[in-house]
């Protein structure tokens, strides 16, 4: 998926955080996955989509166990980090995910993921 540290510092530059702050979002598979389903959709994206988006890339079917893990990770790791670096706000309230920073899949760190297969219905 990476062609060494080239790519994380496009994302950097690209989103304008930190070196440091794109490694260690980055190094995070299923970070990874929850940024290339939230390039996909127009904000805002309801956190039941962004589950649902992110369980199918990791299990294609994915079953009730998976889509909780994905949920908890979501709501208690991913989000309030992706968060806490400005690149997007999440609302617990309404179940709101709003991308701050544009994302695209087209660059390198989200190259290699299937992201039909994991949005359509």
């Amino acid at each position: 998926m990476f062609d060494g540290g080239g790519s994380v510092e496009r994302f950097a530059q690209a989103t304008g955080i930190s070196l440091d702050d794109a490694y260690a979002l980055l190094a995070s598979g299923r970070t990874r996955r929850t940024l290339t389903v939230l390039s996909t959709f127009d904000p805002p994206v309801t956190l039941e989509r962004l589950v649902e988006g992110v369980a199918r890339l990791e299990r294609d079917e994915p079953d009730e166990r998976t889509t909780t893990e994905v949920r908890i990770a979501l709501v208690h790791v991913v989000l309030p980090r992706l968060e806490d670096a400005g690149l997007l706000a999440f609302d617990p309230a309404t179940g709101s995910v709003t991308v701050e920073k544009r994302l695209e899949t087209d660059s390198e760190p989200f190259e290699g993921v299937n992201v039909e297969s994991a949005t359509s219905r």
